[in-house]
């Protein structure tokens, strides 16, 4: 595959198009930009105690694309949910997505580490994980 034409629009783009860090400073003159702001601190204000997060012995990573690598797959007459590249420990990744999506038939395919679930859940397991933070 070739990218001629990529490189060539790259080359001929307008000069204004074009920035770098420095270009992005709030104000005008450098010497301002250089020195820091002081920020005022009210030490009679808590700070908001965020809850840790729970450590999970699995881990999904996201496609080169930055989406979730779960995929629907028909096969004859059934409809499966696939859920790959799973790092980790894939059967605990099984028990949490059943205890989120009740009565659904899955199992796991430890060598290819994946997660299937029987049925249309794309969509469920896509948002599950997101609200997960994967």
């Amino acid at each position: 595959m070739q990218f001629h034409h990529l490189t060539r629009t790259l080359r001929t783009a307008s000069p204004l198009r074009s920035f770098t860090t420095s270009s992005l400073r709030l104000s005008s003159s450098p010497a301002a930009a250089a020195e820091p702001t002081p920020t005022a601190v009210d030490a009679s204000a808590e700070p908001v105690a965020a809850a840790p997060p729970k450590l999970l012995s699995y881990y999904v990573p996201r496609t080169a694309n930055g989406e979730l690598p779960v995929y629907g797959d028909v096969k004859g007459m059934r409809f499966e949910t696939i859920c790959r590249k799973v790092d980790g420990n894939v059967e605990d990744l099984r028990k949490d997505l059943g205890e989120y999506l009740q009565d659904v038939p899955s199992f796991t395919k430890a060598q290819s580490r994946q997660v299937v679930l029987k049925g249309d859940w794309v969509r469920e397991v896509k948002e599950w994980l997101s609200a997960r933070g994967f």
